[in-house]
Formats: structure tokens, sequence, C-alpha cells
């Protein structure tokens, strides 16, 4: 276990990770290589200091790698300021839409035909094949992007979801009308839960697939409250997320 708390002020820290069996003891940290663990480096600052600088953006549709990389630019272009000393942030917010769960990704066939691949992306996928492993494959390539791993490797990244990690307007009542919605929701949500959700003090229960019966009747989703708060210095944050009840 390693104790993060306390560490010195306006220090550099550099770190490993890897992944290894648990009856197999990992190599040493100096033995680890890029090749076999994945490699950071993370500052800490004062964080009573009068001035906070942080980053902000929502609405990241990952599909746009295989057209122009425009979603990673962005943050390439925050990675660049860092070097050159133009800025320095403190945390990155990441507020809703950070993959298009309900929208495929492009490549098949007709993708190929001029004119064709972008109006692709934006086009609904069926219900049907909105399960927990298609929502998982979006995180996968959404957040693998190398820009944007940097970024969220190096300093603190406040998350919070909009409609599209699940399905557009799926907080509405039209959204909700059969089981297999039902079966979306909990897929969509528990992949969230797994790629974003960070803090402890938010509750994410599971969403349980109701009967016909029951949505006839009207179902009370259980109570979720994906809202936080925290502090940076004299700055103060109130990130409202869905609250699901």
């Amino acid at each position: 276990m390693v104790d993060l708390n306390n560490l010195p002020i306006n220090s550099k820290f550099a770190y490993k990770v890897t992944i290894s069996n648990k009856d197999i003891q990992p190599p040493s940290y100096d033995a680890l290589t890029a090749e076999n663990c994945y490699q950071g480096v993370f500052e800490t600052k004062n964080k009573n200091a009068a001035i906070t600088s942080f980053v902000f953006g929502s609405c990241c549709h990952f599909s746009l790698l295989g057209v122009n990389k425009a979603d990673d630019a962005a943050f390439k272009s925050i990675l660049e300021q860092w070097e050159d000393g133009t800025r320095q942030d403190d945390l990155l917010l990441m507020l809703g839409d950070q993959i298009y769960g309900d929208h495929g990704h492009g490549k098949s066939i007709l993708s190929k035909v001029m004119g064709i691949r972008i109006p692709m992306l934006f086009l609904p996928k069926p219900k049907i094949f909105l399960t927990f492993k298609h929502f998982l494959k979006h995180y996968y390539r959404a957040f693998r992007k190398e820009n944007k791993r940097k970024i969220m490797a190096t300093i603190p990244t406040y998350m919070t979801f909009d409609d599209h990690e699940v399905h557009n307007d799926w907080g509405s009542n039209k959204f909700l009308t059969k089981r297999r919605d039902y079966k979306i929701l909990s897929a969509g949500l528990k992949a969230y839960n797994l790629y974003q959700v960070s803090h402890p003090s938010i509750i994410t229960p599971e969403i349980l697939i109701p009967s016909r019966n029951d949505i006839m009747a009207g179902v009370t989703l259980p109570e979720a409250k994906y809202y936080y708060q925290f502090a940076h210095g004299n700055s103060g944050f109130f990130i409202n997320g869905y609250t699901i009840q």
C-alpha cells in the first residue's frame, strides 16, 4: 500500500503502475520498463494557494479519431502549453458525454465510401446492441488516447455524466418504457461506475430490471446521488450530475 497523504508540496513524483498475478511477486520498481508498465509524473501543489487554474470540457466523440483526431488534439494543445510554460493547471473537469454509448464506431464497408463515414458516426446504434460489453469498448477507445491519458495521469480529474454515457435523453420518461430500456440503463451506469466514478461519497446502486407489470404500474428507480463537491485552495466546486430517485 502506498501512502499518498502528507506528500511535500511543490514537488514532482515519478511513478510506475503494473498489473501482476497475485501469486507472483511483481518486478522491482527499477526493473519496470515502458513495455511492462505505465509510467507518469505528477506534481503536488499548495492547496492553500489563492489561484486555482483548471480545464473543463464535455462531449468528446471518440469516433472522430478515424477522421481527424480532433478529440485528442485538444488535449495535445493543453500539454504543449504546459511544456512551454504558458500555463499550468491544477485539475481537469470532464463534464459529461465522455463517450457516445448510443452511437456506433462508424467502421463498416459503407464507412469507406467518401462522404459516408462522418454521418455514420452520429447514427444511433440499435438498442439491441447496447450491452455492457458495448459500453466498455466505448470507454476503452475513448480513454486510451495518448494525450488524454497523459493529462489524466498528471493532474486530478473530476468527472460527471450527461446523457450519452447511456443513451440520448435517457432521463426523460419517453426512454424508460420497456424492459430493454432498463437493461441499457443498467449496463451504461455499470460501465460509468467502473470508468468515471472516483469519489466514495457517491451512491452507485445496481439498476435492477423490472418486470413488464412493474413498468406498467410505474417503476421507482433506486436512489443514486451522482453529485459531489470538493475544494482546491480558496475555490469550491459543486459537480451536479444526475440524481436518480
